[in-house]
């Protein structure tokens, strides 16, 4: 009898269109970051309602795309529940007097916050940071990002609970981590990526590091990052939005 080896799994934070804008973390990076880890799985913060029919997030069309091209199986692992009106119900919460009330809380906690504070003296503002285009795919998958997001997640928990303010993020975060399991499960995957917003990594590589079936990659492990052209596929789909191997 032989014990089965771990499963490696590499969680990379993205940032949504904000790839579009960074030169530091260009749609092009997704490709290079794929070509780098030479997965076996590629898993995709896509709902699977959406899969191969809709479009979405461009990042996560674009693995897919490679995925096609390279022989690698691509899995939907995003989850909204019924609501995808979430942000408007967000919004009208943020109307409210109870939220107004709370959001002192959080704000005092954030300001006592040595984990947050450490972070702002080091890199400034978060929305500051975002919108700047001077950090990329190696901060947004650092160790400091991933302590920072877990912090300001844990705060905005303990006090306004796991609702509309945080988009249900832990509801939503363990429903993501079920269809992960079951993409490695499916696809007896060995070599798993998983593409997800850069909020949800702390999440996912927490639950990974506890179990011993999983390797849990660290991003810096697959540094530096190979050179790839662009393929045609590739160009064809940032460029003139063609996703060829995309829809069915």
């Amino acid at each position: 009898w032989q014990k089965e080896l771990p499963v490696d799994v590499l969680v990379v934070g993205t940032i949504h269109g904000m790839h579009e804008t960074n030169p530091h973390y260009s749609y092009h990076d997704i490709v290079r970051i794929l070509a780098t880890y030479k997965p076996d799985a590629i898993c995709v913060e896509i709902p699977p309602s959406y899969f191969r029919k809709k479009s979405y997030l461009k990042e996560m069309t674009l693995a897919c795309i490679y995925g096609a091209e390279h022989g690698i199986a691509s899995y939907p692992i995003d989850y909204w529940g019924t609501n995808y009106n979430v942000r408007a119900a967000r919004k009208e919460y943020m109307q409210t007097e109870d939220y107004k009330n709370k959001k002192l809380v959080a704000d005092s906690l954030t300001q006592h916050s040595a984990i947050i504070q450490q972070f702002e003296k080091k890199y400034g503002i978060i929305d500051s940071l975002w919108q700047s285009n001077t950090v990329g795919y190696e901060f947004f998958n650092g160790r400091d990002y991933n302590d920072y997001t877990r912090e300001a997640y844990r705060i905005e928990i303990e006090v306004y609970g796991d609702g509309v303010m945080n988009l249900h993020s832990e509801a939503r975060n363990a429903k993501m981590l079920s269809l992960i399991d079951s993409a490695i499960t499916v696809g007896h995957a060995k070599r798993v990526i998983v593409f997800t917003g850069a909020e949800h990594k702390y999440y996912f590589d927490d639950a990974f590091a506890k179990r011993d079936s999983v390797h849990l990659v660290e991003f810096n492990e697959i540094l530096p990052l190979q050179d790839v052209m662009p393929s045609r596929n590739e160009t064809d789909y940032l460029e003139h939005s063609l996703a060829h191997n995309y829809y069915h």
